[in-house]
């Protein structure tokens, strides 16, 4: 996300204050209140003694490790994380049937409140037409689009070498972008201090929003928002206008969390 923040601002913007600190990695978690002493809890039985769940998970835990979502906190850094929170699995409805969430609650009693808007079935009743075309979108692990960059916003590169793709011993170098403090140099009772995690015995920090914070879905709604005007403002198009306020090619949406709605206007035809 924030290396195309430039882009966010030239494609979707003028963007309002709060979406473009979010794109552009300073995003802060609105605490009241912060705990005056540690706080680690165990992982959830749903978590540590359902092997199905670490199975069907496995794969993901690596891959958000492997993009930096889940920081290492090695074993000798002078702070160590502030609370770490318990993981559980939940039931989920497809592939790969869990869901891996936060069980946030303690520190989440400390976060401010930051209501959005969420939308019902009768508002997008409301967009319907005969004829119109409709089609949902979820968007996976989109919460993870907001970074938590901590103590401060400095940027840095990360850079490593591993085994090609093809399983050969060629080398490749890879690099990644990083915000904010690691766990070497944080001051703690950051938004990361606040946000770890304990898997197999390592510690982790969250270094973005995941399912289970107090205020997870308010910076995924600004950025969903943010997209659903741009499409609802293009007045390109071939089609009738969806509204008489919207202009022709105009695609109005509704969103629940991550879940979207998105309604392709239609001529009248048939019976």
């Amino acid at each position: 996300m924030v290396e195309v923040a430039e882009r966010w601002e030239t494609l979707m913007g003028p963007l309002d204050g709060t979406t473009r600190a979010i794109v552009s990695g300073r995003y802060v978690v609105p605490w009241t209140t912060q705990p005056t002493r540690r706080d680690w809890r165990p992982n959830h039985k749903s978590w540590e003694q359902d092997p199905k769940a670490k199975a069907a998970l496995g794969g993901k835990l690596a891959e958000w490790i492997y993009l930096g979502i889940m920081g290492v906190v090695l074993g000798n850094v002078p702070n160590p994380p502030v609370t770490v929170s318990p993981f559980a699995a939940v039931d989920k409805t497809t592939a790969p049937f869990y869901r891996l969430v936060q069980d946030a609650r303690e520190p989440n009693k400390g976060v401010a409140p930051w209501k959005v808007k969420y939308y019902t079935a009768g508002d997008l009743a409301l967009m319907l037409d005969y004829g119109d075309i409709l089609f949902a979108l979820d968007l996976a692990d989109a919460y993870h689009l907001a970074a938590l960059p901590g103590c401060h916003t400095r940027r840095r590169m990360e850079r490593w070498f591993e085994a090609g793709p093809d399983g050969s011993l060629t080398m490749v170098e890879r690099q990644q972008l990083r915000i904010g403090c690691s766990s070497c140099d944080c001051s703690s009772f950051c938004d990361k201090s606040m946000a770890a995690v304990m898997l197999e015995g390592q510690l982790y920090r969250l270094e973005a929003c995941h399912f289970g914070q107090a205020t997870a879905g308010a910076p995924l709604a600004y950025l969903v928002n943010t997209v659903r005007r741009h499409f609802a403002g293009r007045t390109g198009g071939l089609g009738p206008a969806p509204r008489a306020w919207l202009g022709r090619g105009a695609l109005p949406s509704v969103v629940w969390v991550d879940d979207t709605a998105w309604v392709v206007k239609g001529s009248r035809h048939g019976m």
